[in-house]
């Protein structure tokens, strides 16, 4: 198939999304990782963003649903139950963390969120720096299966030098495995050798979940993720030029700041500094109406990469 058949990506889903980056600080220093390097961002400051983020949802319809992602940097290294403790309406959180913190600090989170009814997701990204990672997510895995939460997800990325002997041994230890290839230059992908290359494609002929949704002129089928389908295209990924995106609508993304973004891209945060999360409201101005990439061609690479926003053809707004 190739990236001219789709008619449309849409989201299965009703949540509202907020992305926030409350810090862009990391522990680790991975090469491969494109996050910024900055400082530390003190909790406090992420406990008055979070007031602010509580007041943002309580002007939000009552019947919208909240999903938080939590992304870094580093986040695991904050309190937490303090920190959710000031935002009143939460469905679901994920949270993106390299694992270095005790695995106590992740079962209280598991703990204090199934204490609120929230739907907690864990993505574990496993780096070299990490030493004792296999011994940790195993045993957090068997935590989760014993007390019924959802078990943690393994991020493993891949280059030339991804184990396979490594892979085995934390899938046959139920550990619930995701895989990402290790992009470089300009986000794209490092070219692998054959057989990690097969090793990919089949693995990604797999995810075969209810992420969204694809339309093509020909057909109609789910994907569990945007950016594994835009990978296996016979062109060579996903063109989004044509589209118009939801991005904004659906979600928006919070940077340690407190500014407020209608995506994460790097070219929107060049072109469109929105407001501060303190004084924010939706809907968003009318500029970002058309998807902002028909005027940045040069950043379109990042909207190929992205996982979370509807396109559709046409003008959907």
């Amino acid at each position: 198939m190739k990236s001219s058949d789709i008619q449309a990506i849409k989201l299965n889903s009703d949540y509202f999304l907020i992305n926030w980056h409350p810090t862009r600080w990391c522990n680790y220093h991975c090469s491969y990782c494109v996050s910024p390097k900055e400082s530390y961002v003190n909790e406090n400051k992420v406990l008055q963003i979070a007031e602010y983020i509580n007041k943002f949802i309580n002007r939000l319809p009552q019947d919208k649903k909240i999903y938080f992602k939590l992304l870094g940097g580093e986040v695991a290294f904050y309190n937490w139950i303090n920190i959710l403790d000031k935002i009143n309406r939460i469905n679901k959180i994920s949270m993106t963390t390299n694992f270095s913190n005790s695995v106590t600090y992740y079962k209280e989170l598991y703990i204090y969120t199934r204490s609120r009814n929230i739907n907690f997701c864990l993505m574990c990204s496993k780096h070299d720096e990490n030493k004792d990672y296999d011994d940790k997510i195993i045993e957090l895995t068997k935590w989760c299966l014993d007390y019924g939460y959802s078990l943690p997800i393994c991020r493993l990325m891949v280059d030339n030098n991804f184990d396979l002997a490594n892979y085995e041994y934390l899938k046959n230890n139920k550990v619930k495995l995701n895989l990402s290839v290790v992009r470089g230059d300009k986000n794209k992908i490092e070219p692998l050798n054959e057989t990690l290359s097969n090793f990919m494609k089949q693995y990604w002929k797999n995810q075969t979940g209810n992420y969204a949704t694809v339309i093509t002129s020909k057909e109609t089928f789910n994907i569990s993720n945007g950016v594994q389908f835009a990978n296996t295209l016979d062109d060579g990924g996903f063109d989004p030029t044509d589209f118009d995106c939801s991005a904004g609508y659906n979600g928006i993304f919070i940077e340690p700041d407190g500014s407020v973004y209608r995506c994460g891209c790097k070219g929107v945060h060049q072109a469109y500094k929105v407001i501060s999360i303190k004084d924010f409201k939706l809907p968003l101005n009318k500029d970002f109406d058309k998807c902002f990439i028909n005027n940045k061609s040069n950043n379109k690479i990042y909207c190929n990469l992205c996982w979370y926003i509807n396109l559709i053809k046409g003008d959907n707004k």
